[in-house]
């Protein structure tokens, strides 16, 4: 293997788990620790409590999601202080009116705020609201205070993030005895400073060298801290952990993917568990909060990497990609994220890090597998194509406790042979021209099944089971589209804690020349609330036939359901409207109303 193989541990890469505690004085490059432990010269480490620093961006008035409306904060503020016991805390901060600001620290300790009704929900709190910019100190949470520089000529819609963190990043120059010498000195003192290993620049290092010797990167079992990510610019390659239970890339202390990918023709990774800081319902992630200018901001997706994000990969029109055998968890933003131009070479959806690298338009996904993919605890998104991609292929992955299975855009995609519980199952979007088929989708508190917001999908032979909080099949669409074949059990599951919520099996609230046929919807047991087999809404050109539809409350129904914010519910609202098209024929109904 070594003449075959680049092995990451021969250029320096530890995954070693093993911490000490040291001491160090403002000033000096000197750690006196209690054990020098497995540390050697070369290595890189992180030491908490001895290094204030802080950095931040700048959004204007405009879309915030966009690389051209961000710029880096320079000297617009002076910020102090953070308390050592926290090391890290993020703070956004949003121009309701001008020179009228709010702020909030995006951190789940004091993101509480939670509604369990339709489901369950987070919400963004500003902890700071409508404070006018003076130049005087205001005071923010876990000792951080700021001062404006500038006090005017903040625009209404223009926005702020920051992070202010208290950890010393460093390379081992030298140790002695009980002393790590270091190649960056402390600017505070600190008494009790955990000393971590840190393995991105090694990593890094290991991987530029596969790239330009056309080798595959093999990594050892181990835990590697990453601070950066892993680029991956212009390249094919193939990496490969020992497995995918004992090599772990840890981005839970950084706001970075494990691997950026720009371009390239073909990329492999295989083997790998990664991990960042933050689990299922921790935060609001895949939710946004909208701006005084009317965009939306995301303080924890991909687009606003800068502000508390963490992912497993962030790829831009990179041709063929493979993502085998991962382990995915506690990411706060899309966990494998895909985005870029289209075989038009329209102008691509380009986010920040990837900005100005040659090439990201003059190429495009042709093929993305990601197969016997496990996510866990993570979220947002496990999978997300946003944009203009051909041919993402998610097959044998497993979803659970998330905020969203996947969202997708890209056109001819396929979803096969997946289960997923407990998250909103399955978004596509746009031109989603997509194939869902021979899936296990299982309810929970959160989302909804599978919804279908753009053009044109297939979906067969899934099974739905215990959906009691949503639709199952949710139809807006110009089609077509065909739902066939699929056996949806709209029961609550009695050992859960799970909404009993008005709900539908499949629901086409708006759309064109669509075939429902051969489905399976059923109620095994007790619904408090209503339900309704198939519910048909503004549509045109719709055929029904051959679906059996047992204990539902309604077969069908014509109209949409609402949410009554006062009472707490939903409520059904009949529409009376021409359905040009609409064709029903030979289906079957088993103690339902029609």
């Amino acid at each position: 293997m070594n003449r075959e193989w680049i092995i990451a541990s021969d250029y320096g890469a530890s995954g070693s788990e093993k911490t000490v505690t040291g001491k160090i004085k403002k000033g000096s490059c000197v750690m006196q620790v209690e054990s020098t432990e497995d540390f050697a010269a070369g290595q890189g480490i992180t030491a908490e409590g001895c290094f204030f620093h802080t950095y931040g961006t700048i959004y204007n008035d405009k879309k915030p999601y966009l690389a051209a409306n961000q710029k880096a904060l320079k000297d617009e503020m002076e910020i102090e202080g953070i308390r050592n016991e926290k090391f890290h805390q993020v703070f956004l901060i949003h121009f309701w009116e001008e020179n009228v600001y709010s702020w909030m620290a995006v951190d789940p300790k004091y993101q509480h705020g939670i509604t369990y009704e339709p489901f369950y929900w987070n919400q963004w709190q500003w902890q700071g609201e409508k404070i006018p910019v003076t130049n005087g100190w205001v005071d923010l949470l876990d000792g951080v205070r700021i001062r404006f520089r500038k006090t005017t000529g903040w625009l209404k819609g223009s926005s702020i993030s920051f992070h202010a963190r208290n950890r010393l990043r460093a390379k081992i120059v030298k140790v002695e005895r009980n002393k790590l010498i270091l190649d960056h000195a402390a600017n505070v003192s600190c008494e009790t400073s955990l000393v971590k290993h840190e393995d991105n620049e090694a990593l890094q290092t290991a991987l530029d060298a596969a790239i330009e010797q056309r080798k595959p990167l093999y990594i050892p079992a181990g835990r590697y801290r990453l601070d950066d990510g892993l680029w991956i610019r212009n390249a094919s390659v193939r990496i490969e952990g020992a497995d995918r239970v004992h090599t772990i890339l840890d981005v839970s202390e950084a706001h970075t993917a494990c691997f950026w990918i720009s371009c390239g023709r073909e990329v492999i990774i295989r083997n790998l568990r990664m991990e960042g800081h933050t689990g299922y319902l921790e935060l609001h992630t895949n939710g946004s909060w909208r701006t005084a200018s009317g965009f939306p901001f995301w303080p924890c997706a991909n687009q606003q990497m800068e502000v508390y994000g963490c992912a497993a990969v962030n790829a831009v029109s990179t041709e063929y990609m493979l993502f085998e055998d991962l382990d995915i968890t506690r990411m706060a933003s899309e966990a494998i994220y895909l985005h870029g131009s289209d075989r038009q070479g329209r102008k691509a959806f380009i986010q920040q890090p990837h900005e100005g690298l040659p090439g990201l338009e003059k190429q495009f996904q042709k093929t993305c597998i990601i197969n016997r993919c496990n996510g866990y605890d993570t979220a947002f998104n496990l999978f997300n194509n946003n944009d203009y991609a051909e041919n993402t292929i998610i097959t044998n992955c497993r979803g659970e406790k998330m905020g969203n299975f996947c969202e997708n855009a890209a056109e001819f995609s396929r979803f096969t042979n997946n289960y997923c519980c407990d998250c909103t199952c399955l978004t596509i979007c746009s031109h989603g021209l997509a194939i869902v088929t021979d899936n296990v989708f299982e309810g929970g508190k959160r989302g909804f099944g599978v919804l279908v917001h753009g053009n044109k999908a297939v979906i067969s032979n899934n099974i739905f089971r215990k959906f009691s909080k949503s639709a199952a099949i949710d139809i807006h669409a110009l089609g077509p589209v065909s739902v066939t074949g699929n056996v949806i059990d709209l029961s609550r599951d009695e050992n859960a804690d799970t909404p009993d919520n008005l709900r539908e099996g499949i629901a086409i609230y708006q759309g064109q020349n669509a075939v429902i046929a051969d489905n399976h919807i059923i109620v095994d047991g007790p619904a408090k609330s209503e339900t309704t087999g198939i519910m048909i809404g503004n549509v045109e050109n719709v055929n029904i036939h051959d679906n059996m539809i047992e204990n539902c409350t309604y077969g069908f129904r014509c109209g949409y359901r609402e949410w009554d914010s006062d009472r707490k519910e939903w409520i059904w609202k009949d529409i009376d409207i021409e359905r040009p098209g609409l064709k029903m024929r030979d289906n079957t109904l088993i103690n339902c109303k029609q």
